[in-house]
């Protein structure tokens, strides 16, 4: 049975986006009883190619390099030159790069270039030395960010570091009041880098999540440039931003956990969450538990339109709040057994990979406690049940409808028991060292609750 069972709720012009806004629910049927029931219902994001009918502006990217002397250890500033080199070689014609460096003092390296070689040559002449002062970086690109306020073009603004800020203004609240100025003043998404395990991780990820942008965590030098790659194609990608699921239920129906996300206090009913940055080419899923009540009320429908969900974004072509897609969920009541007993068997299963990646934040605690061997142990143990799952979900058979979600869940579950080796690994070479041990871990959790396709090689 197809329990795809929604009903397109309002068409909008920005209907043109190429969305498919999809919601399935683990039960179809409830009992003909006046009762509450748990029910999850599974809201399936999928984005399509840029078409012709939606016009793409230029791509324009502000990049803050920390240039301090740590950067000259284990190979980082190699690779972080090689980085943004692989963007300077990808850029299309009329994309734009802009280049500050920060170190005791800040520079800008090159403004609104497109000219390859002058771009490489001006990088390949820059030398890590001196201390961190974020500031000073902040500083310098803010001229060009209101210089070039007025032209036509979708920005981002992207700060790589890998080390504590020890000169100029320290105190972080000051700092992410000026990340926040920057982006509401500038209209740019921010996105940070931590390089390495000594840079300051509670404000790298405070940076992205004030500039409503990613926060990439590059474990070594050597991965530096397929993270920034990943991240830069995100950008090229990027169809809307601060994008964010309003979900309206209906009949007293509660929802009581959101997997991965935070839940907020109801107000009428409704729950907003925010989903970040919506891509070409991409999908994601978010999984809710509801409570349904069943009441004599609802004895006299034969449908019950119990539930909302409504996709916003704001469009990055004219940076305007837009409704893309919205979807009304249905149930049924019954008194037939078969029906009752009919229960969406992918809903199920991923209902069961959140579980496993609840549990991994007990490992990031354990590892912040410094309980390693408890944490070592209950990440095998988590890894087995992903492995587990893995091979239940190459074995699934489902409707057509259901195809596209077992296709995701089967490539979440892959990437999560690639990272669970990767984790295993990890925990061996730096097993004397559980504040190491945590910030990857800790990164790897966040990268699982929240998996898009985007993301799924980081």
């Amino acid at each position: 049975m197809c329990f795809f069972v929604c009903l397109l709720h309002f068409n909008v012009a920005s209907s043109s986006f190429p969305v498919e806004l999809s919601i399935s629910q683990e039960k179809r049927f409830f009992p003909h009883e006046i009762s509450t029931y748990t029910q999850h219902v599974n809201i399936q994001i999928k984005t399509g190619s840029h078409t012709g009918t939606q016009s793409k502006l230029p791509r324009e990217l502000f990049i803050v390099l920390d240039s301090s002397g740590s950067m000259a250890g284990a190979n980082k500033w190699n690779n972080a030159i090689s980085a943004i080199e692989h963007i300077i070689r990808n850029m299309n014609t009329d994309d734009k790069l802009h280049l500050v460096q920060y170190n005791s003092v800040s520079s800008v390296v090159f403004e609104n270039a497109h000219d390859q070689q002058a771009m490489l040559k001006a990088l390949h002449a820059l030398y890590p030395s001196g201390g961190t002062n974020l500031m000073a970086g902040l500083d310098q690109v803010i001229p060009l960010l209101k210089k070039y306020s007025d032209r036509s073009s979708v920005k981002r603004f992207f700060i790589l570091s890998d080390g504590q800020i020890n000169e100029g203004i320290t105190d972080h609240n000051l700092l992410l009041k000026e990340i926040t100025t920057i982006k509401n003043t500038y209209d740019v998404t921010i996105c940070s880098f931590g390089i390495g395990y000594d840079f300051d991780e509670k404000l790298m990820t405070n940076i992205a999540d004030y500039g409503s942008g990613d926060y990439f965590f590059i474990k070594g030098a050597e991965s530096m440039e397929k993270v920034v790659g990943i991240a830069y194609q995100g950008f090229q990608n990027l169809m809307g931003i601060d994008a964010y699921l309003k979900v309206t239920t209906k009949y007293d129906t509660q929802i009581i956990d959101i997997y991965g996300y935070d839940i907020k206090e109801q107000e009428e009913q409704q729950q907003i969450i925010p989903i970040g940055n919506l891509r070409y080419n991409d999908m994601m899923n978010i999984l809710l538990e509801t409570k349904v009540k069943i009441t004599k009320e609802l004895h006299e429908k034969s449908e019950i339109d119990f539930m909302i969900v409504e996709l916003w974004m704001t469009d990055v072509t004219d940076r305007i709040l837009k409704l893309v897609a919205s979807k009304t969920l249905l149930f049924s009541l019954s008194r037939d057994d078969k029906e009752l007993n009919e229960l969406n068997e992918i809903v199920q299963r991923l209902v069961e990979l959140q579980k496993i990646q609840r549990h991994e934040r007990e490992v990031t605690e354990l590892l912040r406690e410094q309980r390693v061997k408890d944490a070592f142990d209950l990440s095998q143990s988590l890894a087995a049940q992903a492995k587990a799952m893995k091979d239940k979900l190459a074995d699934m058979k489902v409707s057509d409808d259901d195809r596209e979600t077992l296709g995701y869940s089967q490539r979440k579950v892959n990437t999560m028991v690639r990272r669970s080796m990767e984790m295993a690994k990890t925990f061996q070479d730096e097993s004397e060292n559980s504040e190491k041990l945590a910030m990857v871990h800790g990164y790897y959790q966040q990268l699982n609750e929240r998996h898009s396709d985007a993301h799924e090689d980081l």
